[in-house]
C-alpha cells in the first residue's frame, strides 16, 4: 500500500480529517461488574486469565490493560460521588484506543449500587421539588444537600461531598472511630432518604407527562447499568468489541438473611430484599439476551453454603470454563480487531501527524488575540514567496504563547496560502518521535513526498543522518520547482534531544526556496539556540512574542468560559482579572482558568487560591491535589511520570505504585487489602487522580503505546523540585529499575510491611511480566528504552552491568530494534555518572561497529552482530574478564548454539576498542582530496573527488554542513575568518566562498585553469581583506567580504606560479627561478630574487609559508628547497629526488619535506634551512603526506603502503605504525592528541589516538596491502612481497606479528606460489627465472632457469599431492616434477611444455590435477582443460571478465571457476560437466578474489571485492553465509573444519564452519542476499578439441602443439 493511501492524502497536507480513526498498540478492558457479587470471578481473571493475555497481546507487538475500578474498594460510595462519571470516562477511553474489545460485563445477581445523581439541571430539580410541595421536610433536605451552581451553563444543582454535612465520614484515622462510624450510618440513612424522595418526584413527574422514561431512569440505575448502556448497549459491532458473561443462580433462596447472601442480591437499607433493583435487573438482563444472544456466555451455578468455593469440584469447572471462555473470546476479538489494519508500515507516520493536528487544535481552541503579531508573519512570508529567503524565528519566554500562536498560523496560512498548499506541524518535545532531530527529519520528509508525489527517501537514506538532512534540504527545492506551496512550522526547538547535535542547527536550512515557508519557535531563556540562530539569520526575520493585553485577557477567558460552558461570578471574574493585572502570561492564565472552571458559583475566592506566578500557581495546584488524595498518592505518581525517560504509561503508572511499599502502607493504614495474597494499588485512586490532573497531562506515544508526561516545562520542573529529593530520586529509579527487571512478576511476592497494623503480608503485587523478547522478532521496546536509564540513575551498577552492558542478547536486541546510537547513548550516559573502563571498552567498540551496522540496518543479521564483538574484544577478553570477558563467553555459546549455518571465529581479526583508532568520519561518498581544520572553532573540512565539501564538527563528530556546486574534484579547501567561512578551489575551474554559520554559498568565481604547470591554489593570510589564487597566465587578487576583483598581474612573467603571502607582500614564482614580490592591496611590483644559478631550472612542486618567520619554502621537482625572506634572502638545500610536499610546525621551528620514499627534517631559523637526522624516517613506499603535532616531538607520515607512521623527532626511531586505512594514506591533520587520516583512494576519513593503551592494539599479523600473499594452511605464516619493492620477499610471523626473514631477489617477483606440505616458497620473476626457497632452510635457494626468450613468469600452479607444478610463461606452460634427493627438494623437468599461441590473452590462474589434466584461465575470461596425457584441449565456456581463481578439491573431482564479474562455475570434472552458474544480481555480491573447498568438499570459501567472505553449498549451490570483514580477502585456504583467508588490511581471519544437517534456505537473514544471486543448473557436454597429426599451418594455427620433453635436471642450489 502507497503512503497516500495508508495515511490519506488530506492527512499528509496537514487537514485533520473529522471521522480520523487511529489505531492504537493497546488492548484496553474495562471491567464492568458488582463490587460484591462478581469478586471470585474478578479475582480469578486476576490469576488466570490476564497473564495469558498480556502474553497473547505482547507476542503480537501489543500492550493489554484492564481496567477495574472496583478491585481493591470496600463500597461503591465516595465523598465526592464522581464513581459513576469516572467509570463512564474510563470506558469512554477504552473505546476510543482499545484494540478490539473494550468491555467485559460480569453480570450475576445482583443489581449494584444505585447512587444519588450528582448534577440534576435547574429545572428538572425544581420540577421535582414542585411535585413534592407538600414535604416540607423532603424539600429541606434536597436543598441541604443540592445546591444551585449558577456558573453552571445552564444553571445546575450539585450534590455536596457528604463530608460537607458528616465531616467524619471519610476520617478513617482517628483516634475516635465513633465519629466516623456514626458519619458513615448517617449517610447511609440520608442517602436512602435522598433517593427514596427523587425517586418518587420522579415517578410522579413522568406520569404526569413532565418527565421522560429516559430522565427518569437517572433515578434509579445502578453504577453497572450506566456502564453497559455506555459500554454495550446500543452499540454498532459490540460483538466485536465486548465479551458478555452472565451468571444465574436459579436456587437463590430470597428470603434468606442478608448475611448469607449480602454479596449476591440487593438489600435495602433495612436488610429486605431490594426487589425494585432485582425488577431493573431483570429488565437489565432481557435487554443483553436480546442485544447480545450471539456472543453471550451464560452460565448457571448452585451456592454452597452461601459463597462461590473454589475448592469444590463443581465450582472450580465453573471457574476453568468461565476462564477459558474468556481468553479464548478475548484473543478472537484481538485477532479480528489486528486483521482489519494488515498494512502497518505506514501507521507511525499517521499517527504522528495525527498527533500533532490534534494537539494544534486543542492549543489554539481557545485562541484570541495576537492579530497584529499574526498579520506580520503572514504578511512576511506573502511578500517573499516568490524569492529565496530565511526561516522565520519566532521566540520569548517560556509560557507566553508560542505554541499556541503557531498553531493558529497554521490554520490562517491555509486561508492565505490556497487548499493545495501542504502544512507540516511538528511540535517538537511533544512526542518521542518528535524529540530526536533525526526521527522528525524522516517524518516531515515523508509527509511532503507523500503529499507532493515525490521519490520516497530510501532505507539508507533514512538510517544515515547526514544523508537524511541533505534530503530534506533536496525535497524543500522539488517541491519549490513543483510550485506546489508548502508551509512547515517547527515549535519548540529546545524540546528536541541533543543527539545528532540537534542544537547546532545543522539540519536547518539557513536559505528556503521560493514557495516554501519555515518558521521555528524557541524560548529566550534557551540562548544556546537562541544564539546560534542569531548568528545565522539576520534580525528582521525575529519575531518575539509578549505578554497579553489586559483586553486580550479579558477575551481570552470569554473564549475559554464558553466553550467549557462555564460562567464566573463578578467576584470570582475580578479575581482573574487581578491577576492578569500582575503577569500577562498566557500560561498562568490558563492555570487561573482551569481552575476556574471548577468554581461553584457559591465557592469563595481569593487571588492567593490561583497564585500570581508561574511556580507559585503550581505549587497551589500541588498543594490541592495532596489536601484531596494524599501527599504520598501525588508525590509518587507525579514522581514517577517525571522520573521517567520517555513518559509512563497508565497501565505502568499502576504497577509501580503497587510495587512502592510506601504508597500501599498509606492506602492500607486503616483497613487490610480485601485480598491478603494480592495487593495493589485500587485503580480508582488513580483514576481520581488522573481526572483532576487531565488538563495538564499530555498523552504522546513512545514504543507503540500511550504514555503520559506533562504538557509544560514548568510543571515538570515545580514537581521535581517538591517530590525528587536526591533520596526520592533514586527510589522512584530504583522502583522503575525493579519493574523493568521484573524482579517482581510471574508469582514472586513481595513482602509488605504495614505499621498500624504491625502485619507484614507476602503478596503478589500482579504487575507485568518484562521479558526481553515477547516473541520471536517482537522485542521489548520499553525496556529497552527506560531499564538503562534507570539503572544508571537509580546507582544500580551491578544490575546495570549483568542485564545490560556485560549482556550481549541485550545488546543485539537493542540494536536490531533501537539502532546501534541508542547503545552508544545509553553507554555514554552511564559514563558521565559512573567510570568504568570496560563500559568505555564496550561504548568505543560500537563506536567502531556503527558506520557498518547503521548501512546495513533493516538487514540484521546476528552471526555478524556476534562476529563483530567476538572478533574485536579477542585480545581484551584476559585483560578485563567482568563485563569483556563475559561478552566473548556469550559470544562463544551463542555459536555453540546457533541452529543455522554459522562461521564461528577463530582468532581476533577486527580493530579492538581502546586501540589506536577511535572512530570513522562519515559522510563522505568519494575519496578526500583536500583538508583543513580550524582549531579554534573545531571544524574540519575535507573536499572529495565528486565535488562535495564535508564540514564536520570535531566535538561531537557531526557532520555540520556538505556544501554542494563543484561539478568537479576539489583541488583544495581553506577554512578563513576565524572558522566562519571557507573557501575551495575545484578542478571544474571554480573558486567558491562558504558561510560555515549558515552552510551557503556566498561568492562563486569562475576564470580558473587547472592546466598550470602547478595546480592553482588558494593563498589567504588571517587577518587580511583579500584572496589570490593563479587564473592561467595571470595572478589576481579579490576583496574577502565582496569577492570583488582588487587586480591582477599579467606580465609576471611566462606562466606565472603564485606562492603565497610572504609578509605583505605577494610572491610570485616565473622561469627560470625569478622571484617577484607584489604589493598585496596594489599589485605593484616591490621587489625580484633570483633563487637559482645560472640556467639552473626550477620547477616549483609545492610551497608552504612561515608567516611567523616571515619566510616562503618552494619544494622543486630538481630536489631543492628554496627559503626566502620577505627582505629577498634566501637559503637552499638539495634533496635527492622532487620534492612531493612540505608540511612546517605549530611554531615554524621545523620543515618537514616529502620526497618519494624519505621525509627530511629541517631546523628553521632567521634565514636558513639546517637538516638533521638525515639518515632517518626511511619508509618501504612512497611517503604522501605528513603532520607535526604541537608541543610533542613526533613526527606522523602516511604512505602508499596505506601505513600511518610515528615517529621521534629526537632520535629518528620509528615508534608505532597504524594498519587499517586500507588505502593510501594522502592526507594527515592533527585535532589534539588525535590524528584525522584520509585518503583520496577511499571515502571514510578515519581518527587515530596518539595515546592509547599499547595493549589494546590489535596486532596486524601482515602489513596492510602487501601484494601477492602467501599464507600457510595454518595461518601461522605469510609470505608477501614488500610494498613499493616487488624484489624484496618478506616472511612474516603471524603469532608475533613481527617478520621473521626478509629475501632480496634479484628481479622483480611476479607471482608466488606455497607448496603447504613441503614447505617450498616458488617466486616467479620478471625475467623468467623460478625460485624456490625451503622455509625449513632458508639460507638455500634452489633456481629454475628461465626459457631461452626470457619471458615473463605469469602464474605457477602446485597440483595437490605437490609432486607437480605448472608455469606459466607469457609464451607457454610447462609442468615440472617435485621430488626429493638426498633429503633435499628438488625440481626436474620440465616434462610438458604446452606452447600458447601468439595472440592468446594472459593467464590470469591455473590448476594442475593429479592426473596430468590442466585447468588455465586468461585475462579475457576463457576457460580450457588441457590434458596432457591424451593431447587434447577441452574448453570450458567463457565468462565475460578475467578469470580471477580457479580451485580444485582435494579429490581433483570438482573446480570452482570465479571471475571479476561474480559469475562462479562448479565444474564436476569426472566426468566433465558443469553442475551450476552462480551469478551476481545485486551490489553486494562483487568480483569473488579467492576460493577453496573445505577439507570435507561440502562446501566452498569464496573472498571478494566486496569485501565479504561466503560460503556455499557444493551439491546445491545455495549460499549459506556472508560475512562482512572490511576489506578484500585476496587469499583463503581450508583449515581443520573452516579456513584461513588473509584481507588487504592485513588480518589473518581463521574461523571454522558449522553447519546442521537440516538448513532453513527461508532463513531471514539470506532472504535478502538471496534476492541478489540466482544459480543455473545446466550439465552440458563441454566442446572437446582431439589432437590431430595433420601438418597443415591452418589446423597448428587452430590448436596449440603439446610438446613432451625430456626430464632434463634443471633445477640448481644458489
Amino acid at each position: 500500500m502507497s503512503i497516500k493511501e495508508a495515511v490519506g492524502l488530506g492527512l499528509l497536507m496537514g487537514q485533520l480529517p473529522e471521522d480520523l480513526e487511529i489505531r492504537s498498540n493497546v488492548v484496553r478492558v474495562f471491567i464492568s461488574s458488582t463490587f460484591s457479587d462478581m469478586s471470585i470471578e474478578r479475582y480469578t481473571l486476576l490469576e488466570k486469565a490476564y497473564p495469558e493475555l498480556q502474553a497473547f497481546c505482547q507476542s503480537l507487538g501489543l500492550v493489554f490493560e484492564v481496567v477495574d475500578l472496583k478491585w481493591g474498594v470496600y463500597d461503591a460510595v465516595a465523598v465526592d460521588h464522581m464513581t459513576t462519571e469516572l467509570c463512564l470516562e474510563e470506558i469512554r477511553s477504552c473505546k476510543r484506543v482499545s484494540v478490539g474489545p473494550s468491555i467485559t460485563v460480569l453480570l450475576g445477581n445482583c443489581y449494584g449500587h444505585r447512587p444519588i445523581p450528582r448534577l440534576i439541571p435547574e429545572n428538572e430539580f425544581e420540577l421535582l421539588l414542585a411535585k413534592m410541595a407538600q414535604n416540607e421536610e423532603g424539600i429541606r433536605l434536597l436543598r441541604q444537600w443540592f445546591w444551585k451552581d449558577d456558573n453552571s451553563a445552564p444553571p445546575t444543582y450539585v450534590l455536596q461531598p457528604i463530608s460537607t454535612h458528616f465531616p467524619y465520614y471519610s476520617d478513617i484515622g482517628s483516634e475516635d472511630g465513633s465519629s466516623h462510624d456514626s458519619d458513615v450510618i448517617s449517610w447511609q440513612l440520608t442517602e436512602a432518604r435522598i433517593l427514596g424522595l427523587l425517586r418518587t418526584a420522579a415517578l410522579q413527574a413522568s406520569e404526569d407527562g413532565d418527565l421522560s422514561t429516559e430522565q427518569k431512569q437517572i433515578y434509579f440505575k445502578s453504577v453497572s447499568e450506566w456502564e453497559i448502556g455506555q459500554g454495550l448497549l446500543g452499540i454498532r459491532n459490540s460483538n466485536q468489541h465486548a465479551v458478555v458473561f452472565v451468571r444465574e443462580l436459579p436456587r437463590l433462596k430470597k428470603n434468606e438473611s442478608q448475611g448469607a447472601l449480602g454479596k449476591f442480591i440487593d438489600f435495602t437499607a433495612n436488610g429486605l430484599v431490594d426487589t425494585e433493583a432485582q425488577d431493573l435487573l431483570s429488565a437489565l438482563k432481557s435487554r443483553i439476551y436480546a442485544t447480545c444472544s450471539d456472543f453471550l456466555n451464560l452460565h448457571c451455578l448452585e451456592l454452597r453454603k452461601g459463597r462461590i468455593n473454589p475448592s469444590c469440584k463443581e465450582h472450580a469447572q465453573y471457574l476453568q470454563s468461565f476462564c477459558e471462555q474468556f481468553v479464548s473470546q478475548m484473543k478472537a476479538k484481538i485477532k479480528w480487531a489486528t486483521a482489519q489494519t494488515p498494512d502497518q508500515e505506514w501507521c507511525w507516520l499517521l499517527k504522528e501527524i495525527s498527533h500533532h493536528l490534534v494537539l494544534s487544535s486543542a492549543k489554539c481552541a481557545v485562541f484570541c488575540g495576537r492579530e497584529h503579531l499574526l498579520g506580520r508573519l503572514c504578511l512576511h512570508m506573502w511578500e517573499s514567496a516568490s524569492d529565496r529567503h530565511s526561516p522565520l524565528v519566532v521566540h520569548g519566554p517560556s509560557g507566553i504563547g508560542k505554541t499556541a500562536l503557531l498553531c493558529k498560523l497554521a490554520q490562517e496560512m491555509r486561508g492565505v496560502l490556497g487548499p493545495k498548499a501542504v502544512v507540516v506541524l511538528r511540535l517538537l518535545g511533544s512526542s518521542p518521535l518528535s524529540s530526536d532531530i533525526s526521527t522528525v527529519l524522516k517524518s516531515i520528509c515523508l509527509q511532503i513526498c507523500g503529499a507532493c508525489s515525490l521519490p520516497l527517501p530510501n532505507s539508507l537514506t533514512t538510517n544515515n543522518h547526514e544523508a537524511l538532512t541533505r534530503f530534506f534540504h533536496l525535497t524543500l527545492t522539488r517541491v519549490s520547482q513543483k510550485r506546489q506551496p508548502l508551509f512547515i512550522i517547527l515549535d519548540g526547538l529546545d524540546y528536541l534531544s541533543k543527539t545528532c547535535h540537534a542544537h547546532r542547527l545543522y539540519w536547518l536550512p539557513k536559505e528556503i526556496p521560493p514557495n516554501v515557508h519555515l518558521v521555528v519557535s524557541t524560548q529566550e531563556n534557551s540562548q544556546h539556540i537562541l544564539n546560534n540562530l542569531e548568528g545565522l539569520i539576520e534580525p528582521k526575520h525575529f519575531f518575539e512574542v509578549e505578554q497579553l493585553t489586559f483586553d486580550q485577557a479579558k477575551d481570552v477567558i470569554h473564549a475559554y468560559m464558553s466553550k467549557v460552558k462555564r460562567r464566573l461570578t463578578p467576584e470570582q471574574h475580578n479575581v482573574i482579572l487581578s491577576i492578569i493585572k500582575i503577569s500577562g502570561n498566557p500560561l498562568l492564565l490558563m492555570l487561573a482558568l482551569n481552575t476556574a472552571r471548577r468554581w461553584a458559583s457559591y465557592t469563595p475566592v481569593s487571588e492567593e487560591q490561583l497564585g500570581t506566578t508561574l511556580q507559585q500557581a503550581v505549587y497551589i495546584l500541588l498543594q490541592g491535589l495532596e489536601k484531596k488524595h494524599g501527599k504520598l498518592l501525588v508525590s509518587s505518581a507525579l514522581g514517577y511520570i517525571v522520573s521517567s525517560r520517555d513518559g509512563a504509561s497508565e497501565a505502568e503508572l499502576r504497577d509501580l505504585l503497587s510495587l512502592d511499599d510506601e504508597v500501599l502502607a498509606e492506602v492500607y493504614r486503616y483497613k487490610l487489602p480485601i485480598n491478603h495474597t494480592v495487593v495493589r494499588l485500587p485503580p480508582l485512586l488513580w483514576t481520581r487522580l488522573r481526572h483532576d490532573i487531565d488538563e495538564y497531562l499530555l498523552e504522546k506515544e513512545a514504543d507503540g503505546i500511550k504514555v503520559l508526561g506533562f504538557c509544560n516545562r514548568h510543571f515538570t520542573e515545580t514537581v521535581q523540585e517538591m517530590y525528587l529529593s536526591s533520596e526520592q530520586r533514586t527510589k522512584r529509579h530504583q522502583v522503575f529499575s525493579e519493574y523493568f527487571l521484573g524482579c517482581w512478576s510471574q508469582g514472586r511476592v513481595k513482602h509488605l510491611q504495614l505499621p498500624s497494623f504491625q502485619t507484614k503480608l507476602n503478596a503478589d503485587r500482579k504487575v507485568i511480566s518484562q521479558p526481553l523478547w515477547f516473541a520471536e522478532g517482537v522485542a521489548n521496546k520499553r525496556k529497552l528504552r527506560e531499564l538503562p536509564y534507570h539503572l544508571i540513575h537509580g546507582g544500580s551498577w551491578e544490575e546495570l552491568l549483568q542485564e545490560v552492558i556485560g549482556n550481549a542478547e541485550w545488546l543485539w536486541c537493542q540494536t536490531l530494534t533501537c539502532g546501534v546510537a541508542s547503545i552508544i547513548e545509553d553507554l555514554s550516559l552511564c559514563l558521565e555518572v559512573h567510570d568504568c573502563p570496560e563500559t568505555e571498552l564496550v561504548r568505543d567498540m560500537f563506536l567502531l561497529m556503527k558506520p557498518t551496522l547503521d548501512s546495513i540496518e533493516g538487514q540484521m543479521d546476528p552471526s555478524l552482530f556476534y562476529t563483530e564483538i567476538f572478533a574485536r574484544l579477542y585480545s581484551l577478553a584476559e585483560m578485563y574478564p567482568s563485563i569483556i570477558g563475559r561478552l566473548y563467553s556469550q559470544c562463544q555459546d551463542w555459536f555453540d548454539s546457533s541452529p543455522n549455518p554459522i562461521l564461528v571465529p577463530s582468532c581476533g581479526f577486527f580493530q579492538s576498542p581502546g586501540g589506536p583508532l577511535k572512530t570513522v568520519l562519515t559522510g563522505s561518498q568519494k575519496g578526500i582530496t583536500g583538508m583543513d581544520i580550524c582549531q579554534e572553532k573545531h571544524l574540519l573540512a575535507a573536499g572529495t573527488t565528486d565535488g562535495s565539501v564535508i564540514v564536520w564538527h570535531l566535538d561531537d563528530l557531526g557532520v555540520a554542513y556538505t556544501l554542494t556546486g563543484h561539478t568537479d574534484a576539489v583541488l583544495q579547501v581553506k577554512i578563513i575568518s576565524r572558522g566562519t567561512r571557507c573557501l575551495s578551489l575545484a578542478c571544474d575551474g571554480t573558486l567558491r566562498l562558504w558561510s560555515l554559520l549558515s552552510g551557503g554559498q556566498l561568492h562563486i568565481l569562475d576564470e580558473f585553469s587547472t592546466d598550470a604547470q602547478l595546480p592553482p591554489q588558494i593563498h589567504v593570510v588571517e587577518g587580511m581583506p583579500l584572496f589570490c589564487s593563479s587564473c592561467g597566465t595571470k595572478i589576481k587578487a579579490w576583496q574577502l567580504e565582496t569577492a570583488e576583483p582588487l587586480f591582477q598581474l599579467e606580465g609576471a612573467g611566462e606562466k606565472p606560479i603564485m606562492l603565497g603571502f610572504l609578509g605583505e607582500a605577494l610572491a610570485v614564482l616565473s622561469n627560470p627561478g625569478l622571484l617577484t614580490l607584489y604589493d598585496s592591496f596594489t599589485g605593484v611590483e616591490k621587489t625580484q630574487v633570483c633563487l637559482t644559478a645560472d640556467h639552473q631550472k626550477l620547477t616549483a612542486a609545492c610551497t608552504v609559508t612561515l608567516p611567523a618567520r616571515d619566510g616562503l619554502v618552494v619544494g622543486s621537482k630538481e630536489g631543492g628547497l628554496y627559503l626566502v625572506s620577505s627582505q629577498g634572502s634566501h637559503d637552499v638545500a638539495r634533496l635527492s629526488s622532487p620534492v612531493s610536499f612540505l608540511v612546517p610546525s605549530g611554531d615554524e621551528t621545523l620543515l618537514c619535506a616529502g620526497y618519494e620514499k624519505q621525509v627530511a627534517m629541517f631546523h628553521v631559523q632567521a634565514g636558513s634551512m639546517q637538516r638533521f637526522l638525515a639518515q632517518a624516517f626511511q619508509h618501504e613506499d612512497t611517503v604522501w603526506t605528513a603532520v607535526i603535532p604541537g608541543l610533542r616531538r613526533l613526527l606522523i607520515t602516511g604512505s602508499e603502503d596505506h601505513i600511518i607512521r610515528e615517529w621521534c623527532l629526537s632520535t629518528g626511531d620509528l615508534l608505532d605504525s597504524f594498519v587499517g586505512m586500507g588505502a593510501r594514506v594522502t592526507g594527515l591533520v592533527m585535532y589534539g592528541d588525535t590524528v584525522i587520516a584520509a585518503s583520496s583512494d577511499a571515502p571514510p576519513l578515519k581518527l587515530w589516538r596518539l595515546n592509547y593503551n599499547r595493549k589494546h592494539k590489535t596486532a596486524s599479523c601482515i602489513p596492510a596491502s602487501g601484494p601477492l600473499v602467501t599464507l600457510s594452511r595454518d595461518g601461522e605464516r605469510a609470505c608477501f612481497l614488500q610494498h613499493g619493492d616487488r624484489k624484496q620477499v618478506v616472511l612474516w610471523d603471524c603469532l608475533t606479528g613481527t617478520p621473521a626473514e626478509t629475501i632480496a631477489v634479484s628481479s622483480e617477483v611476479s607471482c608466488m606460489e606455497l607448496a603447504q606440505k613441503k614447505k617450498l616458497l616458488f617466486c616467479g620473476v620478471k625475467t623468467g627465472t623460478i625460485l624456490i626457497y625451503p622455509l625449513e632452510n632458508l639460507p638455500e635457494t634452489l633456481c629454475l632457469p628461465p626459457p631461452e626468450t626470457l619471458p615473463r613468469v605469469c602464474c605457477m600452479a602446485v597440483s595437490q599431492a605437490e609432486d607437480r607444478m605448472a608455469v606459466a610463461y607469457q609464451e607457454s606452460i610447462s609442468v615440472f616434477e617435485i621430488t626429493e634427493r638426498d633429503r633435499f627438494p628438488c625440481v626436474e623437468g620440465p616434462f610438458q611444455t604446452l606452447p600458447l599461441s601468439l595472440f592468446h590473452s594472459p593467464i590470469s590462474c591455473m590448476a594442475l590435477l593429479s592426473d596430468c589434466r590442466l585447468l588455465k584461465g586468461s585475462n579475457c575470461g576463457q576457460v580450457a582443460l588441457y590434458d596432457f596425457k591424451n593431447t587434447c584441449v577441452t574448453s570450458l565456456g567463457r565468462h565475460q571478465t578475467k578469470i580471477t581463481c580457479i580451485t580444485v578439491s582435494r579429490t581433483d573431482s570438482l573446480a570452482l571457476i570465479g571471475s571479476q564479474d561474480s559469475v562462479q562455475r562448479l565444474w564436476s570434472l569426472s566426468p566433465l560437466k558443469l553442475h551450476y552458474t552462480m551469478e551476481q544480481q545485486g551490489f553486494i555480491l562483487e568480483g569473488v578474489l579467492c576460493s577453496a573447498f573445505s577439507e570435507n568438499g561440502q562446501y566452498i570459501f569464496t573472498g571478494s571485492q566486496d569485501r565479504t567472505i561466503k560460503v556455499w553449498d557444493v551439491i546445491s549451490g545455495n549460499l549459506l553465509v556472508i560475512q562482512y570483514v572490511y576489506a578484500p580477502v585476496t587469499t583463503i585456504l581450508p583449515y581443520k573444519e573452516g579456513f584461513v583467508a588473509v584481507s588487504q588490511l592485513g588480518h589473518v581471519i581463521k574461523e571454522k564452519f558449522q553447519c546442521p544437517r537440516q538448513v532453513n534456505l527461508q532463513d531471514s537473514r539470506l532472504q535478502h542476499f538471496q534476492r541478489q544471486y540466482r544459480i543455473t543448473p545446466r550439465e552440458r557436454e563441454p566442446e572437446t578439441l582431439p589432437s590431430t597429426t595433420t601438418k597443415s599451418t591452418q589446423q597448428k594455427s587452430a590448436q596449440p602443439q603439446l610438446a613432451k620433453t625430456k626430464s632434463l635436471h634443471t633445477c640448481c642450489v644458489l
